[in-house]
Formats: C-alpha cells, structure tokens, sequence
C-alpha cells in the first residue's frame, strides 16, 4: 500500500490504483482524508475490496466535488462500504460502473450523496433504476446513462426514464442516453420510437439539453423516424443532438498532467 503521507497537503486531484487482492483499502482511504484535506477529484481503478469489521466512518473530505469510479470493479457490498465513507463530503459528480443491483441493508443508511447534481452512469439500466431509487439528491441537474451489454430492453428504458420525471423532472436539465456499440434482442425502430416518446414528458417539464446516441446507420431508419432525430423535432430544447458513435466514459483515460498517480 502506497504511503499516504507522502502526498502533498495542498493535492486536488489523485488516482488510485488498487492491486488485485489486496487489502489495506479502507484504510488507505482513511489516512487519505486526513493527509489531503484539499482534495476535490478522486479516481478510483482496479479492484477494490473493504475488509473492515468495523463500521464505516464518514471522511472528512470537505471539499471533494468529483468522484470517478468507472474503472473500478467492486461488489455491491463494498460500493455500499464506499458510500458510507462518502457520505458527508460533498460529491457533486459521481460517475459508476455498477455491475450488480444494491443491497437493501439491514442497518440505517446515511444519505446517499446528498449533494449530488451530476451522474454518469455505466451499466444496466435496472441497476440504474435502483440506483436512483436510493439517492438522496433529488436535485439532479445531468444524467448520463452508457448501455455496456448485449441485451436492450424496452421495457427497462421505460421504467428508468418514468423514474427520472417522477423524481427529478423539476431539476433535470440534461440528459445522454448512450447504448454503446452492440444491439441484440431488439426490435430497433421499435425501441427507439418508444425510448424518444419517453423522453417527452421530461422535455416537457423543462429538459434543456438533450442527446440521444446509437450505433446505426441513419439512412435505412423509416423517414418518421429520422424526422424525430432531426433538432428541428424538439423546439422546446435548447441543444438536441443525435449521434451514432459517442465517446464511452469507461474509455476515457484522465488527463496525466492534472493529477497524481497513487497504487494502493
């Protein structure tokens, strides 16, 4: 484990690179707190693991604004861990790569990234769903949805974004639906007719930027359908953008020249 007093007081932005196994994470995140007490971005790769027998205590991590956990693979328990020790520092972009549902946990929860205005998201959209279901924040300002799987289905889309405008359609501004590169056991035309209806309650309750993002060639969509896509279709927003190839956040390298590189 890397020797968290060798990092500077005045660190803003760190990454952290978790060792396969390894255990100590808990507590390197501790010492972390205490040692970079001006730290606003933290970034988290490889896989973690929170062996502690003891309960989470919250950091003191007053000024952390943006928490990147999209190449970091852990279970749903130690994202939980991850949360409890979160919870009182004021995280307002978080981006995930979730992989499995969250638990209902036997003991009281603190408050789910209360602060949180900016979301990433990566994964299914069930787990998203439930996901949401547990945020606190319910001043949401972005979300970010990147389909990373070989099974589209309608019916969750649906769900997700009814959740969206029951939720946070007063402070909901922006919206990216991103379904990656492959698309099986889908009806396409079908699935994105119905995904764009879906998207109209939330237009009309004030979404102002609006991106829709599939891998598809345009000119063999039935002429509806490449009208609903056309920014001429969507007056009510004030950027709508369709494209067929988007950039993937869990491809997204940080830059190397704006923080420190810290393996665990």
């Amino acid at each position: 484990m890397a020797n968290v007093k060798l990092l500077p007081p005045s660190l803003q932005s760190l990454t952290l690179f978790a060792r396969i196994f390894e255990e100590g994470h808990a507590k390197a995140l501790t010492q972390l707190s205490s040692h970079t007490p001006l730290l606003e971005q933290l970034i988290l790769r490889g896989e973690f693991h929170f062996v502690d027998t003891n309960p989470a205590k919250s950091l003191h991590l007053r000024h952390l604004r943006d928490v990147d956990l999209t190449q970091s693979s852990m279970s749903s328990c130690d994202f939980q861990y991850l949360c409890h020790l979160l919870c009182e520092s004021p995280v307002a972009k978080l981006s995930i790569h979730l992989k499995q549902p969250l638990i209902d946990e036997l003991h009281s929860a603190p408050p789910l990234f209360p602060f949180l205005r900016h979301l990433m998201f990566c994964g299914d959209p069930d787990i998203a769903h439930g996901f949401l279901k547990k945020l606190t924040s319910t001043n949401l300002l972005e979300f970010c949805i990147e389909h990373n799987n070989n099974i589209t289905r309608l019916g969750a889309y649906k769900s997700l974004l009814g959740l969206l405008h029951e939720r946070f359609s007063h402070s909901l501004k922006s919206l990216h639906l991103n379904f990656g590169r492959h698309q099986k056991d889908v009806h396409l035309y079908d699935f994105m007719t119905n995904t764009l209806m879906a998207l109209r309650p939330l237009v009309e309750a004030g979404l102002e930027d609006l991106r829709y993002s599939m891998p598809i060639i345009i000119s063999t969509l039935p002429e509806e359908l490449q009208n609903a896509l056309d920014p001429s279709f969507w007056p009510e927003t004030t950027a709508f953008s369709f494209s067929t190839h988007a950039q993937r956040l869990c491809d997204q390298e940080p830059e190397q020249d704006m923080m420190f590189w810290a393996l665990i």
